[in-house]
């Protein structure tokens, strides 16, 4: 849950998964929700691999990190307008 209220993301737990989906895209404007989303998501598992398999504890820090070098590159493949 840090991860996501470090980037903006605050999920309804009261919400069903599609309400709250859309409950959480709602303060983003522009196309770019699911590849955040998906970004978060993905680097989230990352640290839960490597608790499970190198015993590294998980990291909002590291994870922060590893995010935010994976945006910066996708930054770079999308036009300017959907930035």
């Amino acid at each position: 849950m840090a991860c996501w209220r470090k980037i903006g993301i605050h999920w309804d737990l009261c919400l069903g998964i599609k309400d709250r989906v859309q409950a959480a895209k709602h303060p983003f404007n522009g196309p770019s929700f699911i590849m955040v989303f998906i970004c978060v998501a993905w680097h989230i598992w990352k640290q839960r691999n490597d608790m499970v398999f190198d015993r590294k504890p998980p990291s909002c820090t590291r994870w922060f990190i590893s995010f935010r070098d994976e945006l910066v590159l996708y930054c770079i493949r999308i036009k300017e307008c959907q930035k």
